[in-house]
């Protein structure tokens, strides 16, 4: 029994896992799967300048109120077959949306106070009954035309302080109006026109109404021909005894009549086509910058024609006058004289109406430009919003898995708790046991690890007394040799072979010099302040010899005032063995003068010691060898392969750099930068150690 809970166990983590996978992919799948009947929108509300419009409720596409929280956002479900959003209104009937943006899953509505209300208006037939699909036209402040609903209603937009004033605002095609009621709705009871001749006084004086022009009369029934329009064709009616036409006469009053009212059709339908009034709060703007763009090239056209019209008739009145102004009383005469100037004065006012209303035209264009570029400027500040927001929401949902993750990973967690507890029974036992042998083993190493320490601090300072020892106990007898060698000379006059004695003696001296500065550079000293211009002189004046017998030009420039922090023997060693090194291969080559230029400063906190010769060119495949021990670059050199190695060895203990740059014409450049804030390498503790 116990086994096959074991094996239960064991499986248990690979059911979770499969589970876990299993949630997660639902959890990816049915998102997905919801997102193509549903989408989740956040609304956004701002006033005109761009401020969050808190707590409005708003509908969108005749949908149901949402409420906007006190920062003008909420979270809203729409069908796919809601987009593109069609419509938006406030609840509150004193604000409209102004406009409207969906972008990747965030709209961002623009509210602003009514600068107008809507007014109902029904039309209703002599029984009481709405008459649907029918044209009303009003004239207000502005020109509008729309049709009628299944109810017989309209509603038209007035401004603020716009009213309704009589019933002759309106004008319905084909249709009379019998009575108008000033109401909070508003009700015309209108008749169709049935009859042709009854009903042309009542299209006439609508006419006239509307174009208020002059009066005309005719002469006679004969100047029935020379007839254009209604108002000319009522007047005659006016000066005939209709009951004592022939049938001829009335036939062709009717076919005048006929005539007449097909072009006044003609002209109300071309009329009816009124572009502006297709204009409306859920149009696209562009196409309503095309509609008022083919409205305004549509009178010009008209002006145009008008215009073409009229000079044709002028025209014809010159004509006319030319030809009867004999004949014309002085009467007369004046008469058409006060009638010109009067249309000569009507002409006038016309152009300075035309002039203003041109200007308020401008002005209007002008104003919808800079709502152009603020709406511009209002799209760019609203992408970043979207910015902002698509963060938010990765963000927040990033959150959300590492949420799911956690929740899963502690059922994961406890699962594996029951799965473990078994194996960590049975490793109790023998994790003390091991825990025994590993306390017993640090132990050993501890002791092993000090003794060997001890062991290499012993053997370290021995080696390195040995060498001090060897390097100052040698130099006793190559003095005495020195001194034989002198002896041989005086008694021999050998020079040959004294001088090879003087040489080699002079070597090997130099060679226990350098061993004894390996020696002395472990035992270096403690930091202190010194001044760099003291040591720096002492040094180049121990040279000044080798520089005149070799006549080098040698410069230097010391550039430190105040003291610093180091420590002065190494410091010494260093510049010493740079100098040592430079005078020497700048002076091997005989067919130039040897050059030397020394410079010491201090830059950012750093002793920066720079020592350029004239001298050999170092090459490139040995240059990271010359600062190994006893490593000789140069067949020309005297030396023991030491001088740079300890320039090394005393920078690493200051944790100090040395640069080595090269030049392919001749000479070389040696760099040493030395920390100046007190503080050594680990090698120097290490020392420092063994000195205690």
């Amino acid at each position: 029994m116990s086994n096959v809970n074991f094996e239960h166990c064991r499986n248990a983590p690979h059911l979770l896992i499969v589970t876990i996978l299993f949630v997660l992919t639902l959890f990816v799948h049915s998102h997905d799967i919801f997102a193509q009947s549903n989408q989740v929108i956040q609304v956004k509300a701002f006033s005109e300048d761009l401020t969050v419009y808190p707590n409005l409720s708003l509908s969108i596409n005749k949908g149901e109120f949402v409420n906007l929280n006190d920062k003008g956002m909420v979270f809203v479900n729409l069908k796919s077959s809601d987009l593109p959003v069609q419509s938006i209104k406030p609840r509150d009937e004193s604000l409209e949306a102004a406009s409207w943006n969906l972008s990747k899953g965030v709209l961002e509505v623009i509210i602003r106070k009514k600068s107008y209300i809507d007014k109902p208006i029904k039309i209703i037939s002599s029984n009481g009954s709405g008459i649907e699909g029918i044209e009303v036209q009003f004239r207000g402040d502005k020109s509008i035309s729309k049709q009628t609903n299944s109810a017989g209603i309209i509603s038209i937009p007035l401004g603020l302080n716009e009213k309704i004033k009589s019933p002759d605002q309106f004008k319905i095609p084909g249709y009379d109006i019998l009575k108008f009621s000033n109401e909070e709705l508003v009700l015309i009871s209108v008749e169709k026109i049935t009859s042709k001749v009854e009903a042309a006084p009542q299209i006439v004086e609508k006419q006239s109404n509307q174009n208020r022009a002059k009066k005309e009369t005719g002469s006679s029934f004969l100047q029935i021909d020379t007839i254009n329009s209604l108002r000319s064709f009522y007047n005659l009616l006016n000066t005939i005894q209709r009951e004592n036409l022939s049938q001829n006469d009335q036939l062709q009053l009717d076919q005048k009549f006929d005539e007449l009212l097909t072009n006044i059709t003609k002209g109300n339908n071309a009329d009816s086509i009124d572009l502006l009034a297709q204009i409306s709060d859920t149009t696209i703007v562009e196409n309503d910058i095309n509609k008022i763009f083919q409205q305004v090239m549509k009178d010009n056209t008209s002006m145009s024609k008008q215009r073409l019209a009229l000079e044709e008739k002028i025209q014809m009145v010159i004509d006319k006058l030319n030809a009867g102004f004999e004949n014309m009383s002085e009467e007369s005469k004046e008469n058409l004289l006060d009638d010109i100037e009067e249309l000569e004065s009507t002409l006038r006012n016309n152009k300075n109406e035309l002039n203003e209303n041109l200007n308020n035209y401008l002005r209007v264009i002008n104003e919808l430009k800079r709502r152009f570029f603020d709406l511009q400027e209002l799209e760019s500040r609203l992408s970043e919003s979207e910015r902002e927001r698509k963060k938010e929401r990765e963000i927040y949902r990033q959150r959300l898995l590492i949420t799911l993750g956690i929740v899963l990973l502690f059922a994961f967690l406890i699962i594996l708790l029951f799965y473990f507890r078994s194996r960590l029974k049975r490793q109790k036992a023998a994790l003390i046991e091991a825990n025994k042998v590993v306390k017993l083993t640090n132990e050993n190493l501890e002791n092993i690890v000090f003794e060997r320490t001890f062991l290499l601090h012993k053997t370290f300072k021995e080696l390195d007394t040995v060498l001090y020892k060897a390097s100052h106990d040698l130099r006793a007898p190559l003095s005495s040799i020195a001194g034989i060698s002198d002896l041989i000379k005086r008694e021999t006059n050998n020079n040959e072979l004294t001088g090879l004695l003087f040489k080699t003696n002079k070597r090997m001296d130099k060679l226990l010099k350098k061993l004894s500065t390996v020696s002395e550079i472990h035992q270096p000293g403690e930091f202190e302040q010194f001044d760099i211009n003291i040591i720096s002189n002492q040094v180049i004046a121990s040279f000044s010899q080798t520089i005149r017998e070799r006549g080098i030009k040698f410069t230097s420039n010391i550039d430190a005032q105040d003291k610093v922090l180091s420590i002065p023997k190494l410091f010494e060693v260093i510049l010493f063995h740079l100098l040592e090194n430079a005078l020497f291969f700048s002076w091997i080559d005989n067919e130039k003068t040897g050059e030397v230029d020394l410079k010491v400063s201090i830059q950012n906190d750093n002793i920066e010691i720079s020592v350029t010769d004239n001298g050999m060119v170092i090459d490139n495949s040995i240059k990271f060898k010359i600062f190994e021990m006893f490593y000789v670059g140069s067949e020309y050199s005297d030396g023991n392969g030491l001088g740079l190695y300890i320039v090394q060895k005393s920078a690493e203990l200051l944790n100090g750099t040395v640069e080595v740059n090269t030049n392919s014409q001749g000479g070389t450049r040696f760099i040493v930068k030395l920390p100046t804030d007190g503080k050594g390498s680990n090698t120097l503790e290490f020392l420092s150690s063994l000195n205690v």
